[in-house]
């Protein structure tokens, strides 16, 4: 639980520090379920062959965001600014 508050916290934080990322989370969200889904599977397919920190980290963020109530945590950070 912690690790997820703390996730949920780095996302946060990333989030304010670059407004796209935000902007991301929402047309995510706004995606049905199918599309979500093929979503992933393109950014699996696209991140199989990346290895560097940042290639990581975006991968990270995207696999985090894609999980439904984890992103649903987040918005509601997120509205409440």
């Amino acid at each position: 639980m912690i690790d997820r508050e703390n996730e949920i916290k780095e996302i946060i934080r990333a989030c304010a520090e670059d407004v796209n990322l935000r902007r991301i989370i929402f047309e995510i969200d706004r995606m049905c379920g199918e599309d979500r889904a093929i979503f992933g599977k393109k950014m699996d397919r696209y991140f199989f062959s990346k290895s560097s920190e940042e290639d990581l980290q975006a991968y990270k963020f995207f696999k985090t965001i894609l999980d439904d109530q984890f992103r649903k945590d987040v918005i509601v950070y997120l509205k409440g600014k």
